[in-house]
């Protein structure tokens, strides 16, 4: 298991490029669901980090399964310092529980190295229809508690991505296209 996870962001291109000069390291590209947004490299090597300003996530649990693979979903909570010990709680119960969810290959809980408090929860899924069904279930609702208050108070987000193939490299991104 990855003890941290250092991400960037920008173009394909740019992050392609950084692929090819950096071999020695298995990168994740994450292509975003939205045209406008921009594409993440992911680096969960645990080796020292090679990006200049990355973003730096401590993983405090990883949930084995079929991997990373499919879409990939990112869901931020901005909390306070009371609740982190409640969310912390809570999202080992729904996630150490997610086994049996259908399409559900992986899963993340990780925490932002910043001063502010930041917690990710990571779910790869094999599609995104499969990821809305969970998000609607029984399973999640103890997590959407924490959703409704980081969205009223403190600040949640989240978007997906989908994994690029090396295959599709050199192909354009879709808003070149």
């Amino acid at each position: 298991m990855a003890q941290t996870v250092r991400t960037i962001l920008g173009s394909k291109d740019f992050l392609v490029t950084f692929i090819r000069h950096h071999t020695d390291r298995t990168l994740t590209l994450l292509q975003p669901g939205s045209p406008t947004a921009d594409y993440q490299l992911v680096d969960a090597s645990d080796k020292n980090g090679i990006f200049a300003m990355p973003l730096i996530y401590r993983v405090l649990h990883q949930y084995d399964g079929a991997g990373i693979s499919g879409m990939v979903h990112f869901m931020y909570f901005n909390l306070s310092a009371d609740d982190t010990k409640v969310f912390f709680a809570t999202a080992n119960k729904v996630l150490g529980n997610c086994a049996n969810i259908y399409g559900l290959n992986q899963t993340y809980l990780m925490q932002k190295q910043d001063a502010r408090i930041q917690f990710v929860v990571v779910t790869c899924w094999d599609n995104d229809a499969d990821f809305y069904d969970w998000k609607q279930s029984k399973e999640f609702a103890p997590l959407a508690d924490f959703v409704a208050r980081s969205a009223d108070t403190q600040g949640y987000h989240e978007t997906t991505y989908r994994i690029v193939s090396p295959s599709e490299y050199d192909q354009p991104a879709p808003e070149e296209a």
